[in-house]
């Protein structure tokens, strides 16, 4: 089983710390437009403000020693981008 924490309210901000200390979560990750929403900018996940605080969460995350759901997927890509060239390497 895998425990994923999805944050998507401006409340994480000052809840942060007690999130990360909740044992058996495995992954974080943010929700940009329901965050978006919440910081005042709806549909708007590219705002700036949004961006950088969303950055900043991240930031935390991780000097916490803890993982964001983005890391393990950017992984996941790359594993399945190098398999992908494999097959396509012809057989001498």
């Amino acid at each position: 089983m895998l425990v994923c924490t999805l944050l998507e309210d401006v409340a994480v901000l000052e809840n942060l710390d007690a999130i990360l200390s909740v044992p058996g979560i495995d992954l974080y990750s943010i929700g940009p437009n329901d965050f978006a929403q919440s910081l005042g900018y709806p549909g708007q996940p590219d705002h700036p403000e949004v961006v950088k605080t969303m950055e900043e969460i991240t930031n935390r995350i991780r000097r916490a020693g803890r993982t964001m759901q983005l890391d393990v997927m950017q992984g996941a890509r790359v594993s399945d981008m190098l398999l992908a060239a494999g097959r396509r390497i012809p057989s001498l």
